[in-house]
């Protein structure tokens, strides 16, 4: 919704107490307004909200509201169907708790450009030294550069040599664009055998892959990454997260907790 968009609504409401009056009195509600009548409405909008600026506002706030229930039920809906798929950590990499000894799942949807994903590598990295019962899966969801792509397929190829987590960590860690040829001097400095490595891409299929990960982000609403996903094991616990958003997944990750104790 544009900010204009929002406008015409904030003044709709205004002017509906100021005119209903007069319209239904004058037998007219059903009737196509004069040109010049039209006029008269707008301009009585416009003074309305120049006298009344904070309608506008209260319109915006309202708006937020509105659209965060309707991400939120998106996003539940979304998790009613993908949730296990995403747990099980086909399509991705998991590593933490083992399965049979997790009690909360962190799934991350991330893009290997995104500096927001970045900041919460740490976050993300600490969760799999310190957390004991906590299973982190690793959705790769390439969206913002054409080199993103990838990135992505070679993290996963890098699953076949047991590197996944060093090449994703080291390629997190790294600034700038990700050609294939910087990601290949960064798998060489960590023990990948890089000829392997792009061999097992070009073989793949791994575009299918991130294309079923694209689609669980649109069923989900995600819009940007990172995205989070907090579940319990038990599944009577889940919870979508837009952002990096530290406290928030912090708090979660402990309810998650709490709810398969």
């Amino acid at each position: 919704m544009t900010f204009k968009t929002a406008l015409l609504s904030a003044a709709a409401i205004a002017a509906a107490g100021a005119l209903g009056y007069s319209l239904m009195s004058s037998g007219t509600a059903q009737q196509k307004i004069a040109v010049e009548d039209r006029e008269v409405i707008e301009q009585i909008i416009r003074e309305y909200l120049v006298e009344n600026p904070q309608v506008v506002i209260d319109a915006l706030d309202r708006y937020s509201e509105l659209e965060a229930l309707r991400a939120e039920a998106e996003a539940m809906a979304g998790l009613d169907v993908h949730l296990d798929t995403l747990i099980s950590g086909v399509d991705g990499f998991a590593d933490g708790a083992p399965a049979s000894e997790a009690k909360v799942y962190v799934i991350e949807l991330f893009d290997y450009h995104c500096g927001f994903c970045k900041q919460a590598t740490e976050y993300v990295y600490d969760l799999l030294a310190e957390e004991d019962d906590v299973r982190v899966v690793f959705r790769e969801l390439p969206i913002l550069r054409e080199e993103s792509d990838y990135a992505a397929m070679a993290a996963l190829a890098a699953r076949d040599q047991d590197k996944y987590s060093e090449l994703h960590f080291a390629m997190m860690d790294a600034s700038g664009i990700l050609t294939p040829e910087r990601i290949a001097s960064i798998a060489a400095d960590i023990g990948i055998d890089v000829e392997a490595m792009t061999n097992t891409i070009d073989a793949s299929g791994y575009d299918a892959v991130l294309a079923r990960t694209r689609d669980i982000a649109i069923d989900l609403g995600v819009t940007g990454t990172p995205a989070f996903v907090i579940a319990s094991a038990d599944g009577s616990y889940s919870r979508m997260i837009s952002g990096w958003q530290p406290e928030t997944l912090s708090q979660s990750i402990e309810e998650a907790r709490k709810s398969a104790s």
